[in-house]
């Protein structure tokens, strides 16, 4: 769990995927409709190739990143978290929900920002800032210190990183755990530390990596930037967006996919973050040790990864997302009607609900995103 709305949000972070144009921006591309329909397939495919290939590693090592760094809690807690803080009753919730107060808040702002300012600088700066606090959750002494204030298979190749988050986060917290009593600290507090570490020295790497816009991109040629450009312009069609205003707020604010889509990424979404916070916690209450509930996470989160990605393929070969929403949204069901009798159902039966409330979360969840994509502009 992290401080800020700074894992880059998902807008944010498709901003920087598809290089969108900054405020004020003028691509000098020829508007001739004719021009439009004559871009070369080959040199388009081998161009989105080359492009995927810069920006999706960088961007999804850093949601990764910030994905590990936000759930670590839910390893450290097992480690021995709750004790040395002398946490009570329902702290832990708490702790979680305090989280989500700033990173709502900061959401849109960031976006905001985003457009206002280099991705390079904006996505470095932030993630590094975002270490800085997961280190010092690392050496808090108290609970008050712990609560701190603060298309669709591109973009699930990208999503898979917050994924595999929770299955690098377990085997992390397997290896880090037997670091208790290095400098005096138990094991939680290196989950902290480490992660924390590890993410700052990426977000400072990745300053040199990610590139801004199309046309200051120095790994494109200028006949790769002309056509980058000329598809952009053609993704966005006719409507365009790059002021913010009172008619723009209106515009955005009364727009009911917008509002539906936020129905239904809060409705997934809810999965997802449970799922990564509280299994470990529902593993260690199956009767296994905390080093061994550790382990037992790793593949959930393969099989969920694995899941969404040939989902993915799917959608994209059937242009269809409704389906495979809902699909996921029955698997997910299943796992939970496991857990709710979990007193009349065996060890083995409780482990695979745990399979089936991730990875039917996962299906669904980047698809709804994907899908209200696919219904905008601009």
């Amino acid at each position: 769990m992290n401080h800020t709305d700074t894992h880059t949000s998902i807008a944010a972070e498709k901003g920087a995927l598809e290089m969108t144009e900054p405020t004020g921006y003028d691509s000098n591309v020829e508007k001739d409709q004719t021009d439009f329909h004559h871009i070369d397939p080959i040199a388009e495919k081998r161009l989105m190739r080359k492009v995927d290939w810069r920006l999706i590693p960088i961007l999804a090592l850093l949601f990764l990143c910030a994905f590990v760094d936000r759930i670590n809690i839910g390893n450290a807690r097992i480690q021995g978290l709750e004790k040395d803080l002398k946490m009570k009753g329902n702290n832990y919730n708490v702790a979680l929900f305090i989280f989500f107060i700033p990173y709502i808040l900061l959401e849109v702002p960031s976006n905001m920002i985003l457009k206002k300012t280099r991705p390079s600088i904006w996505l470095s700066s932030i993630m590094f800032g975002w270490a800085i606090i997961t280190i010092c959750q690392g050496v808090t002494q108290s609970y008050a210190g712990l609560c701190r204030y603060e298309l669709q298979f591109k973009f699930n190749l990208f999503f898979s990183a917050s994924i595999l988050a929770g299955a690098f986060s377990g085997l992390l917290a397997y290896a880090i755990a037997n670091m208790k009593g290095v400098a005096g600290y138990n094991g939680w507090r290196w989950i902290f530390i480490i992660e924390g570490l590890v993410t700052a020295v990426i977000a400072a790497c990745s300053y040199f990596i990610i590139p801004d816009w199309p046309e200051t991109a120095r790994f494109l040629t200028a006949s790769e930037k002309h056509l980058l450009l000329t598809r952009l312009h053609l993704d966005s069609g006719h409507g365009t967006m790059n002021t913010w205003n009172r008619r723009a707020a209106r515009r955005t604010f009364s727009d009911p996919k917008i509002w539906l889509g936020v129905l239904m990424y809060f409705g997934i979404v809810n999965t997802g973050y449970s799922g990564s916070f509280f299994t470990p916690t529902i593993l260690k209450q199956l009767g296994w040790t905390s080093i061994h509930a550790q382990v037992m996470s790793i593949p959930i989160y393969i099989v969920a990864t694995v899941l969404a990605l040939s989902v993915a393929l799917l959608t994209d070969r059937l242009h269809h997302r409704f389906t495979f929403t809902i699909i996921g949204c029955c698997i997910t069901t299943v796992g939970y009607a496991i857990l709710l009798n979990m007193k009349h159902v065996p060890v083995g039966a409780r482990y695979f609900a745990l399979y089936a409330i991730t990875g039917g979360g996962y299906i669904t969840q980047p698809i709804t995103i994907a899908w209200l994509n696919n219904n905008m502009g601009g």
